[in-house]
């Protein structure tokens, strides 16, 4: 999962690379914290309701790889293909190295 709130744990990139206020809206920060305890609780449909809230209030390409992880554990793989394709084409600043440590669990 991608940690739009501590981006140094996940990348080398900030939020201004995503071209986004660097102060996230209450409302994604709330999606976003409920989307990873459910996801890490095993709750993934749940979760990815979440992520896509969150994306919805702050369209984040990082928001994308979370949403395709969800949808890829839930078996859905054309939607997990398309939302890291949308990833991969917007977030330009993601290290190849971690995608693939990320992409192998």
């Amino acid at each position: 999962m991608y940690d739009l709130f501590h981006p140094a744990r996940d990348s080398r990139a900030s939020l201004a690379a995503d071209r986004r206020p660097a102060r996230p809206k209450p409302r994604l920060r709330s999606c976003w914290a409920r989307a990873t305890k459910l996801y890490q609780q095993g709750d993934v449909g749940g979760a990815l309701e979440k992520f896509n809230a969150a994306y919805a209030a702050y369209p984040s390409p990082k928001l994308m790889f979370n949403i395709g992880q969800a949808n890829r554990d839930l078996s859905r793989p054309v939607e997990a293909i398309e939302a890291f394709q949308r990833f991969l084409a917007e977030a330009t600043d993601a290290s190849p190295r971690r995608l693939r440590m990320r992409t192998s669990r």
